[in-house]
């Protein structure tokens, strides 16, 4: 799951070291009289967030990753709270493939998300919460509920209605072909690979393997390091793709010229492209060119079949929209208890925030009119995906100091 200049934090890389949890976890378990259950969530910022009660006592909120293999706590607060006892340290390797943070194995944990139980779960812990990934969905977010809760099923995901539907595999009937195309997927360590291709603005067309992965706010990530035809487009801009241990990942913002997803062609996709090698255990083993975010997969209705290996998809009425981006140049962040404090964290040189004066740590309390107290994240860096030539008014706070500023949002690339 993933520079400094013109940053947008959309992936979450965390990398297990030679670790398996083991068999007994058994994940989400459907009541036996159930063809399928629904799991409502919350669609924050591009990513999917669903409700889980922890150990029969703590609310808390998780993010639904089909691109993480294990379930993950960050706060290791809550599980002291409750007492549990750590069996095993096991390492975790950060995105600059230097740094190295400690998680704890805790076991027979019960999670309960909407109707469903695993009531016997491992799972991971951070020993220190090193993410601040509240801060970028602009609520608070404890977790991350990875594959080996939902593998054992198949499920399907409705971004319209924020359903993810979840199938007993021995009574799952496949859609009819005239609503959904099916497609071969390969299932590699409990993460859904799809094999597609795209056209690349230079002309040349790329048979490309991409990680289908819900737990990426992206459209496009690619990795320019596992192809020879996969060069930067002439014109990029520098842009913060991710956060992982050791800090933000460096890459660039740009676009391709069509990706192809079954019998859909989706032109001018935004691109992210990462020039480092920062996956130990996807580029580099699986021949992964890169990742398939929610900002394209909202598109589609999808069903993933994991032990059959099939993806079903059906495109909705968003597959013709044009892909959006931030035409300001910065980046914010909610911060606070409540996740209603909007701080600006980075302005790209040269941007149009930039040209107005806006600086790192300026406080946003009024959008377009709107109190900040009426807005979130997401819709705070929606004004700033307008059209080009569009006006989005500011009312910043600087040193106490209240300060009007009008951003005149263009394209960058």
């Amino acid at each position: 799951m993933s520079i400094k200049s013109f940053p947008y934090l959309l992936l979450f890389f965390i990398t297990v070291l030679s670790f398996s949890l083991p068999a007994q976890s058994l994940g989400l378990l459907l009541p036996d009289n159930k063809a399928y259950v629904d799991i409502p969530f919350e669609y924050e910022n591009n990513f999917i967030i669903v409700n889980v009660e922890f150990n029969r006592v703590l609310p808390l909120k998780f993010l639904f990753d089909t691109g993480a293999e294990h379930t993950i706590l960050m706060d290791r607060a809550l599980s002291d709270l409750l007492g549990f006892d750590y069996e095993r340290v096991i390492p975790i390797i950060g995105a600059d493939l230097e740094t190295i943070v400690n998680a704890l194995l805790i076991r027979n944990v019960h999670l309960k998300v909407g109707r469903l139980h695993a009531p016997t779960q491992d799972m991971l812990v951070l020993d220190e919460d090193i993410f601040k990934f509240s801060d970028h969905v602009g609520i608070e977010v404890h977790g991350i509920i990875g594959a080996d809760l939902f593998r054992r099923h198949i499920i399907k995901i409705d971004y319209k209605k924020r359903i993810i539907r979840i199938y007993k595999a021995s009574t799952f009937s496949p859609p009819r072909k005239a609503s959904y195309e099916v497609i071969d997927i390969d299932v590699v360590k409990h993460k859904p690979y799809l094999q597609t291709n795209i056209q690349l603005l230079n002309g040349n067309t790329l048979n490309s393997r991409l990680l289908i992965d819900t737990g990426a706010s992206v459209t496009l990530l690619l990795s320019t390091n596992t192809h020879p035809d996969l060069q930067l487009p002439r014109t990029v801009i520098p842009s913060n793709i991710g956060a992982g241990l050791g800090g933000y990942v460096q890459g660039f913002l740009g676009r391709v010229q069509s990706l192809d997803i079954a019998s859909t062609t989706l032109p001018k996709v935004i691109t992210y492209f990462q020039e480092q090698e920062f996956f130990h255990d996807s580029t580099r083993l699986y021949s992964r060119n890169g990742v398939i975010g929610n900002v394209i997969l909202q598109r589609y209705n999808m069903i993933i079949d994991y032990t059959n290996e099939k993806l079903y998809l059906s495109p909705t009425k968003l597959i013709k929209k044009a892909f959006k981006y931030d035409k300001s140049g910065m980046s914010i962040i909610a911060s606070g208890r409540n996740k209603d404090k909007y701080i600006v964290q980075i302005v790209h040189p040269n941007s149009p925030a930039s040209e107005v004066g806006i600086q790192k740590g300026d406080q946003i309390i009024r959008v377009r009119g709107i109190p900040s107290n009426f807005l979130t994240l997401s819709t705070i860096n929606s004004s700033l995906e307008r059209k080009a030539g569009k006006i989005t008014r500011l009312v910043i706070l600087r040193d106490g100091e209240k300060i009007k500023k009008n951003i005149k949002l263009r394209d960058l690339i």
